[in-house]
């Protein structure tokens, strides 16, 4: 009889073992899966919240820039609107424009180009321009347009290049 009984108990001890394993494993493997969907549905959800977030800030960094070429396309507008550069000493023209890239510090250099494309005054000095007759920002501006180009990179930074009609004070177009 001891035989049995400690046949009964091992066998008891067996069942009740793999019945504490059963158990173990249908209560974790619902939360492992719970766990891992929530993982997958909530990496999907942070991808697109980044996505919308980087769109956003897209949209605002673009509106910001639109609002600063404007604005410095009018500045540059209404100086040479208000001053007769044609007119005046080449030197006097260089040490204004020179002023206002000082001034301004999102504007690197200002040409005047006269009508033809030959430079006239820069900040940079005309001996480093060349004829730009032929550049499509020249020709948008004789036409009477602004032009406002693609962004491009020089050195390690970004350039935008901003072409106006060059006017004298009684509205006669002198160039770019």
């Amino acid at each position: 009889m001891v035989f049995l009984e400690n046949r009964i108990n091992v066998f008891n001890g067996k069942i009740k073992h793999q019945l504490i394993r059963i158990l173990l494993l249908i209560s974790i493997i619902p939360i492992i899966l719970t766990g891992y969907l929530n993982y997958i549905y909530g990496s999907k959800e942070i991808k697109n919240n980044i996505t919308d977030s980087n769109l956003h800030l897209t949209i605002s960094l673009s509106s910001q820039v639109d609002d600063l070429v404007k604005s410095t396309g009018n500045m540059i507008y209404n100086l040479v609107k208000t001053q007769d550069f044609y007119n005046m000493n080449k030197s006097q023209g260089e040490v204004i424009l020179s002023s206002i890239t000082k001034e301004v510090g999102n504007i690197l250099s200002i040409h005047l180009f006269e009508s033809n494309g030959e430079p006239y005054i820069s900040t940079i000095g005309v001996n480093k321009l060349s004829n730009a007759g032929e550049e499509e920002w020249f020709k948008k501006a004789l036409d009477g347009e602004r032009y406002v180009s693609d962004s491009h990179m020089e050195g390690r930074l970004p350039v935008v290049v901003l072409s106006i009609p060059w006017k004298d004070p009684l509205g006669a177009q002198k160039g770019v």
